[in-house]
């Protein structure tokens, strides 16, 4: 019987030996009683080769999350290029596929978590007269491990994929709820 969406072999990420200077790892939540772990690249710094084979090494691993997380809730095309619809495809590999396709290779992905959030949207003289409730959403981003002097850059592709549980909602504020507060 499984008893956590994810589990624990995945939910962990592998621990290296020796210290780890220019990565950094993540805890992402999934829910209340579910996370699982990652290592992200710090931005700008440069990767041992010990650094960037961990990242392509721990590939497998965060597919298999990705897998499972796109199968419940579908997933959408992210970032300056898009690769599939805005409507959510619920297959990993499909998704895979068609980034193979579009000649987008990749070494290593992490992922951002965004909590669902309240926030302002649209302003008038200073005044919020809109609110969005933005969905919790896991940013999927794709790197490439670019070999340079004694070890390797990452460089983020401009193409990834968003899970959202739910959907944005903006509601406007009526006139008189757009004043201040007498005091």
């Amino acid at each position: 019987m499984i008893d956590s969406f994810i589990s624990s072999d995945l939910a962990v990420a592998p621990n290296p030996l020796g210290l780890v200077s220019s990565l950094k790892l993540l805890t992402i939540p999934v829910d209340a009683q579910t996370f699982f772990e990652l290592w992200a690249p710090i931005r700008d710094d440069t990767l041992l080769a010990e650094e960037a084979m961990l990242l392509r090494g721990d590939r497998p691993r965060l597919e298999e999350i990705r897998e499972k997380l796109t199968w419940l809730f579908g997933a959408t095309s992210s970032g300056q290029e898009t690769v599939s619809s805005q409507e959510p495809d619920y297959g990993w590999l499909h998704l895979m596929g068609l980034l193979e396709q579009s000649g987008t290779l990749f070494d290593a992905l992490t992922i951002d978590y965004l909590p669902q959030a309240i926030l302002p949207d649209a302003t008038l003289n200073g005044i919020t007269t809109a609110w969005t409730v933005r969905p919790l959403t896991w940013q999927i981003h794709f790197w490439k491990l670019e070999p340079v002097g004694r070890g390797y850059r990452p460089v983020q592709l401009p193409t990834g994929f968003s899970i959202t549980h739910g959907q944005p909602i903006t509601r406007q504020l009526k006139a008189e709820m757009t004043g201040t507060r007498p005091v």
